[in-house]
């Protein structure tokens, strides 16, 4: 019997080339679950970390606070949660884990005054003209032998019966830059007459400043409101100045105004 050595070498060839095709694929497979258990574990501690940082989104969270927000609206009450010096989330019972708490019970929270800056591109004037051509509401006095007259409106200086016209014109020196002209806001209430110091004056200047809003710096002041009636904290905001503060926030950094006898 005669054996075919070619049929024998050609069979083994197909082997090898099916075991070779075999161990191609076999490595392969290893391959997609490494890859796939690597991904699955990557993703495991991805979606652990944003679990982490849902139920930590604060770095600091006022509680309880009667809130003034600089826009005009309406007093209301509700929970602040501050991360990265921006105030996040503005709502009810905010979750504090891991975050400093303030509780603000028995206070009022409203953003800080917005004050004028020294470079404004605006018609200057000074102030004795500025009182004969101007509205009082449009006239900012930027300087004064009185600083405390500086950047405050002559309104708002004027609501003060210990001062009148006669007495600004004496002061020579006084210079007053003048607003746009603007659609005049009357100030009868608090929400509004805060909204002038704060949020009013922030858009004016086109920058985000002076309301208590998500996305805003947090720069914030807080009073006590059962120390003042409406009407005395009314008559504060008329002449443009903030009452009595208790602390100040800025950020997540929360002082107080009281200093050590």
């Amino acid at each position: 019997m005669t054996i075919d050595h070619r049929l024998i070498s050609t069979k083994g060839e197909k082997n090898m080339k099916i075991l070779k095709l075999i161990g191609i694929g076999f490595l392969s497979l290893l391959v997609s679950f490494f890859v796939f258990f690597a991904g699955l574990e990557a993703y495991k501690h991805n979606s652990s970390a944003q679990l982490f940082r849902a139920q930590n989104p604060y770095d600091l969270v006022i509680k309880n606070a009667r809130i003034i927000d600089g826009t005009g609206g309406d007093i209301y009450r509700a929970d602040i949660g501050i991360s990265n010096n921006t105030i996040i989330k503005i709502g009810k019972r905010l979750n504090t884990e891991k975050a400093k708490i303030f509780d603000a019970a028995g206070y009022t929270v409203a953003p800080h005054k917005v004050e004028w800056a020294e470079n404004l591109d605006w018609v200057k004037r000074d102030l004795a003209s500025a009182l004969v051509r101007y509205p009082e509401s449009r006239i900012i006095i930027s300087k004064a032998k009185n600083s405390q007259w500086e950047g405050k409106s002559v309104k708002a200086l004027l609501s003060n019966p210990a001062i009148s016209k006669n007495i600004l014109e004496a002061d020579k020196s006084a210079v007053a830059f003048i607003t746009p002209i603007l659609k005049e806001t009357a100030a009868d209430d608090i929400n509004t007459a805060y909204y002038l110091i704060s949020g009013w004056r922030g858009e004016l200047l086109g920058q985000d400043i002076g309301k208590i809003k998500p996305g805003l710096p947090a720069s914030l002041v807080i009073f006590n409101h059962r120390e003042l009636n409406n009407e005395k904290l009314l008559d504060y905001l008329l002449q443009e100045k903030l009452p009595p503060l208790e602390f100040l926030i800025e950020g997540s950094d929360v002082q107080s105004t009281k200093t050590d006898s």
